[in-house]
């Protein structure tokens, strides 16, 4: 088991062990927007590697609907569960695109796509870009 997903596991226990210690009918008003929006970006750091992890796994993790989840999202960072979780996938797949010889499928799976077309997809979306041409360009500036 590479150290990634050994790190990976053990924050995806993390998040469990806090779930049960939560008791989300003391919880009212904004504070609980906020502390629900805590828990949420929490369990996305801890899952986002994850290509089966979903934002209806988020909602009832945090113990909101999807639709609520959403407005606490709104609120707090001014946009939606989904596109911080694709954001979360692409920061990663940067990273081990500019700092590993994976491969494509071995990047995307790593960093929570289910597939290299769907890792191309968000890549092309967000940057403008492919990864391969995001990998050379990043060589390029390493001198690599």
């Amino acid at each position: 088991m590479s150290g990634a997903a050994a790190l990976g596991g053990l924050l995806r226990l993390m998040a469990y062990i806090g779930q049960s210690a939560y008791d989300a009918s003391s919880q009212r008003g904004s504070a609980a927007g906020a502390d629900s929006f805590q828990r949420a970006m929490w369990a996305l750091n801890a899952n986002y590697q994850r290509a089966d992890y979903h934002i209806e796994d988020v909602a009832s993790f945090v113990g909101l609907s999807r639709s609520q989840l959403f407005r606490v999202f709104k609120a707090h960072a001014g946009r939606s569960p989904q596109s911080l979780l694709q954001e979360l996938r692409l920061s990663h797949a940067k990273q081990l695109l500019s700092s590993t010889e994976l491969s494509l499928t071995e990047t995307a799976l790593s960093s929570g796509f289910s597939s290299v077309s769907r890792l191309c997809e968000v890549f092309r979306d967000f940057l403008r870009t492919t990864p391969n041409a995001y990998r050379e360009r990043e060589r390029c500036k390493k001198g690599l």
